[in-house]
């Protein structure tokens, strides 16, 4: 198979104003890629260096708008996933699993040579565990949707923006003791969004890729124990951990995702206390070539976080100049 280079392709991210997707623009421009289209719910304003980045508006849910996007595309790469469902019709079936479908099939028809398609560690086919289960189901789609394919599955992903830290932060930041579910002892291998970014971009247009899974993670593994005090390091804060059975914090969950716009913890996240979130140590250096950069020398964003800021997250309210998006 024979793919045109950065100079000569279209390249088409979905997502792209989200926390990866600035990232990801940005990354694909250094790569040489001279003409970026830009996918989002809404019309983002993005600007790379030396790149022609045009923004167009459109929903994963509409086929018709992606099929727009794909006119002219030699390239995909699809990032739009969420990870905490809303209203009208955000849910994991429609944007995870169907939202891809679409993508796809929109790939397909447009005689796409590449599709990258940007998944998580842990995707499979426990239906209890829904978020993963569409991850999966979407997996699925991609591996038989007749496109050439690589998907990447990632740790979780940290930097300025970040839900996961900045909402651990929050709870370290107000409280002078910290509520802990299950035993703390479950791993994750933060990886920074600049850093999945350059995996991403170094993916596009490679043969080597195609057709593989990648799983990969940071320079380091954490216990959720591990990561909770290193948080504490990082806000000055001396806290007390507590355990709380996972029962109780299922009823907290439930009563706040009644109560609150965007919840701290659902019930759903509640799920994969039990499971390890990781990949091999030396993953990106093996495949991509280069070493990703450490968490604990890259917490500046959190250490920023304030009172007010801290309160407002715990009470479902995101602070815009923390997560604009």
């Amino acid at each position: 198979m024979s793919m045109s280079g950065p100079a000569a392709a279209t390249i088409l991210v979905t997502g792209a104003a989200g926390f990866v997707g600035r990232h990801v623009v940005a990354a694909l421009a250094e790569a040489g890629y001279s003409s970026i289209r830009c996918l989002a719910h809404r019309q983002p304003a993005l600007q790379s260096p030396g790149a022609a980045v045009a923004a167009m508006a459109g929903d994963v849910r509409n086929p018709d708008s992606l099929d727009r996007a794909m006119e002219g595309v030699s390239f995909v790469v699809h990032l739009v996933a969420i990870i905490r469902e809303g209203p009208g019709g955000v849910t994991f079936q429609n944007i995870n699993h169907r939202g891809t479908a679409n993508v796809v099939e929109a790939a397909r028809k447009a005689g796409v040579q590449h599709l990258v398609h940007l998944s998580a560690i842990g995707a499979g086919p426990d239906e209890h565990r829904r978020y993963r289960h569409t991850k999966w189901l979407a997996e699925q789609e991609v591996e038989s949707g007749g496109v050439p394919y690589t998907i990447l599955r990632p740790s979780i992903i940290f930097g300025p923006g970040d839900e996961f830290l900045n909402t651990l932060a929050a709870v370290v930041k107000l409280f002078p003791i910290v509520p802990e579910a299950g035993s703390g002892q479950n791993r994750f291998q933060p990886i920074a969004a600049q850093d999945v970014a350059r995996c991403v971009a170094s993916t596009v247009a490679q043969e080597r890729y195609l057709g593989r899974t990648i799983e990969f993670g940071g320079p380091r593994q954490y216990t959720y124990d591990e990561l909770l005090r290193l948080l504490c390091r990082v806000l000055g804060a001396r806290r007390a951990m507590v355990r709380v059975p996972v029962g109780g914090m299922r009823l907290i969950a439930g009563a706040m995702e009644l109560l609150l716009p965007r919840p701290p913890v659902t019930r759903e996240q509640l799920k994969y206390l039990d499971i390890d979130n990781v990949a091999e140590l030396d993953s990106v250096e093996r495949e991509f070539g280069f070493a990703p950069q450490p968490l604990e020398e890259n917490l500046g964003y959190v250490a920023d976080l304030c009172w007010r800021d801290a309160l407002a997250i715990n009470a479902g309210f995101m602070p815009r100049h923390i997560r604009d998006h």
